[in-house]
Order: C-alpha cells, then sequence, then structure tokens
C-alpha cells in the first residue's frame, strides 16, 4: 500500500505540470515515503509528509497541505481523506486522493488475517524438521550393498515412531533426508521448552551413524520448509552434535540433544549396547559360516533353529536385535514355491568390532 499512494491503478500516475518529487503527503511516514518513491524510481528530497497518529491527526491535514502550496514548496497535496481533499479543493489548490486498488486492499486484509491466524492459534503454526543421515565411510563403503536401503528403512521406522507420539507426519524426501511436518505447540514438547534437539540423542543411539536435525518455522509451509533445509545445512556443518531451529524470522537456535536419550560414544568411538542384544547376535553370527566379506543374513526359522527356540520366540529376538541397532529388515525375497515371501535379516556385526 505505501507505492499504492504514488500508483494509479498499477501505472505509474503522471500528471500534466506537476513536479512528482515537489508534492505534499498526508497518512504516510517518512520511511515509508522514501520507500515508496524508491520503488518508482524518483527523488524524494522535496517531498514533505504528515504521517497519520491518531484520529484526531487528521484535522491537521488540510492546513499542513495549504501552507507547504502557499510557500511554494509543493506543486501537488496527495491525500487519502475525502473531506481534506473537498477543503483543499473548495480554496484552489491542487489535491488529489489517492486509494489503493482493489488487489492491495484484498493482499492486506489476507496478510493481517494470517498473522491474527499466527497469533491466537501459534500452538498450531506449521513446522517442519528436517532429518539428514550424515555420510559415513562405513555407509560409503557398502553402498553397493543393501546398507542405503537398510539405513532409509530403519530411519524411517524410527522416526515414525517418534513422530506418532505428537501426531506429526514423516515424509521420506531420499534415502538420507527426512521431513517430519508438526505443529508449533508439538515442538515445544518435543523440544521441552526449545531446551533441547528433537529426535537427536534417540536416533544417533540407535541408528549408530550421525544425523542432523534442522528445525523450520514460517508463515507459510513452504517457508517453514526453506528454514528447516537452511537449518538442517547448519547442524551438518556441526557434525549433527546439535539440531538448528529457525524461527519464521530468520532467527537461528542451536539445541543440544537431550541428556535423557542421549547415549555416549566410547572412547574409541563406538556406542554402548544392549548386553542381551549382544549375546543374541554373537551366538546367532557364531552358528553361520559366512564366506569372507560376505554378509550375514538371517530369518526367523534360522534364528529358531539356532537358538532353540520356536518361531514366535524367534521372531521376538529378530525385533529386539532391529531395535538394538544390530540387525536390519531386508526388502523380502521371493519365494520360487509361491506363498508369502520369507522376511530376511542382515545382521550388523561390525558394530561388535
Amino acid at each position: 500500500m505505501r507505492a499504492a499512494i504514488l500508483r494509479e491503478t498499477d501505472r505509474p500516475l503522471t500528471i500534466e505540470d506537476v513536479d512528482l518529487s515537489r508534492v505534499s503527503i498526508d497518512s504516510l511516514s517518512a520511511a515509508d515515503v522514501e520507500e515508496a518513491y524508491a520503488e518508482i524510481d524518483l527523488d524524494s528530497t522535496d517531498v514533505y509528509d504528515i504521517p497519520y497518529e491518531s484520529p484526531a491527526s487528521v484535522d491537521g491535514f488540510a492546513a499542513f497541505h495549504r501552507d507547504k502550496w502557499e510557500q511554494e514548496h509543493t506543486t501537488l497535496a496527495l491525500t487519502t481523506i475525502l473531506s481534506v481533499e473537498r477543503e483543499l479543493r473548495s480554496q484552489g489548490i491542487p489535491v488529489m486522493r489517492i486509494a489503493p486498488t482493489r488487489s492491495s486492499i484484498r493482499d492486506a486484509i489476507e496478510t493481517a488475517m494470517l498473522l491474527g491466524q499466527g497469533t491466537i492459534m501459534g500452538a498450531h503454526q506449521l513446522v517442519m524438521i528436517a532429518v539428514q543421515l550424515i555420510p559415513t565411510g562405513m555407509s560409503r563403503a557398502e553402498a553397493g550393498d543393501y546398507w542405503q536401503q537398510e539405513l532409509a528403512l530403519m530411519t524411517h521406522q524410527k522416526l515414525l515412531s517418534e513422530a506418532r507420539q505428537v501426531g506429526a507426519t514423516v515424509t521420506r524426501r531420499s534415502d538420507t533426508l527426512y521431513l517430519v511436518t508438526t505443529t508449533h505447540g508439538a515442538l515445544i514438547r518435543l523440544t521441552e521448552q526449545f531446551t533441547v534437539a528433537p529426535f537427536l540423542g534417540a536416533l544417533t543411539a540407535q541408528l549408530g551413524v550421525p544425523v542432523a536435525i534442522g528445525v523450520g518455522a514460517g508463515q507459510t509451509a513452504r517457508d517453514a520448509e526453506a528454514n528447516a533445509l537452511a537449518a538442517v545445512e547448519d547442524s551438518v556443518g556441526a557434525d549433527g552434535k546439535v539440531a538448528v531451529y529457525l524461527d519464521d524470522k530468520g532467527v537461528a537456535t542451536e539445541l543440544p540433544p537431550a541428556s535423557a536419550v542421549t547415549v555416549s560414544a566410547q572412547p574409541d568411538g563406538t556406542w554402548p549396547l544392549d548386553r542381551r542384544a549382544i549375546e543374541i547376535v554373537t551366538s546367532i553370527a557364531a552358528a553361520t559360516t559366512p564366506a569372507a566379506g560376505q554378509q550375514v543374513v538371517v530369518d526367523v526359522e534360522s534364528v529358531a533353529d539356532i537358538m532353540q527356540v520356536s518361531q514366535r520366540t524367534g521372531l521376538r529376538m529378530l525385533k529386539e536385535l532391529v531395535d538394538a541397532g544390530l540387525a536390519w529388515p531386508l526388502p523380502p525375497a521371493r519365494s520360487t514355491g509361491g506363498g508369502r515371501p520369507r522376511q530376511q535379516f542382515r545382521l550388523l556385526t561390525e558394530k561388535l568390532d
């Protein structure tokens, strides 16, 4: 609306025998006038303005314009007030009343509504959380097998489990990037009043790989996503040691992992694992004889045979290994004899080294 006072139906305002660089304007502040003139490439040095401060300030608008005209400082008065236009016109002073276009009014109302909703419903403001897996030497070395797919599947499962607690949704953007859509109110719970990073400690401990977290807020979904993606880049730059929150004003805040879920690394850089899960995977791996460099892949039946338990208990053991980060579920292999394909699991025995 600032530039609208100097435009007429979306065209630059031009008036014969009027120098627009020597006019008086009411209702706008000096900063607004300067910005509006800059938009249409005009010098505002000799432009006089009087801002609207309250309904009472309108009473002085006509006298302001008349004084500048009588002192020959101006060639035209621009006003937004109908009564001021009529008074100046009756006194023979060149005047024009400027009104914003319908589109300007519509945009202003829509913006005000959105801002009002954002204030009243702040807890429901859209927030995006970007989760980025940071490449490691192990993942690059095994890029030719199922490593990336297994890691992506496990990450998605863990995020779904975490996000379900606050009613958030998870979208997979790539094998290494995920977006969690939630609300500002849910984010407050996830971050414990913006004191800890969401998901960071739990994911790092469960996946055994570094994870970067970026949180973004915005007036629109696009703004929130853009802020989340920018924030996750900053988290990657910090090697995933902190999450980064970028609010709708572009202010960045670092959030450390929650102590309640943070698992400290060992001096050699490995992560502590569940003792029972270690015993299970060690027993299974010892009973298999894979070729050198070959992965250990098992199914429910083979685990039940090795551990001398029922298939139901064998399945429970495999789920326990998956939860401990010592096994990855593989895509089901097609059965040559028909029927339901077997679910196979890869044992991550390298984590025991």
